[in-house]
């Protein structure tokens, strides 16, 4: 069987409870999947660890269809989460939808507003939060990695709006969809730095 979808997981910790997580998430994925834990020792911060973890999911399988992140303290809650995940956004190739996003707890609108047992349908959106998000290979085989200028926030905003840009992709938030996030307090010198670059990208060209 191909495997469908690598999950990469980049955490900042050591965390025992993580393989039980995984284990859980892949028994009710509704897909094949490889997960591939990338731990960010150096603290070298969210972006640069994912890229590594791409990097490394590419190795591994270099014939994936897709590169779900999930940030290592997520817990899926919906059977078959991410073949749904896929799916719906694969129904939309012609809409080229390219990213696809479950509801869960985040600080991004509409994302935060769906609960478990959403039935709402699937909506194109301005962008994804980056504690989960479903990304095709087209894009990584593209555009290449997430932009290392970033250095923990807003890397997943630039990615999917430069896709948006160059490939005309979209990002399809997919409220039946739930996993759970706790929800951190923004490190506050990173975010501050990181999201005025993005405004500096990004002031003129939206």
């Amino acid at each position: 069987m191909q495997t469908e979808a690598a999950i990469v997981v980049p955490t900042l910790r050591d965390n025992l409870k993580l393989g039980a997580r995984l284990d859980h998430a892949v028994s009710i994925a509704g897909v094949d999947c490889l997960p591939v834990v990338v731990e960010d020792r150096s603290r070298e911060g969210y972006t640069r660890t994912v890229n590594r973890g791409i990097r490394l999911a590419l190795k591994k399988i270099p014939n994936y269809a897709h590169i779900l992140v999930m940030v290592d303290d997520c817990v899926p809650v919906t059977n078959n989460w991410l073949v749904v995940l896929i799916d719906e956004m694969e129904s939309r190739a012609s809409a080229t939808a390219l990213f696809s996003g479950p509801s869960g707890t985040c600080r991004t609108h509409p994302q935060n507003t769906g609960t478990v047992g959403d039935h709402r349908q699937p909506k194109f959106v301005d962008h994804l939060a980056g504690f989960c998000w479903l990304i095709n290979r087209r894009v990584i085989d593209e555009l290449g990695l997430l932009d290392e200028q970033f250095e923990h926030y807003a890397s997943d905003v630039d990615y999917q709006w430069r896709a948006h840009h160059a490939l005309g992709a979209r990002s399809l938030w997919v409220p039946r969809v739930y996993v759970e996030h706790k929800l951190h307090e923004p490190i506050s010198g990173r975010w501050m730095k990181d999201h005025h670059a993005l405004s500096n990208i990004w002031e003129e060209k939206r």
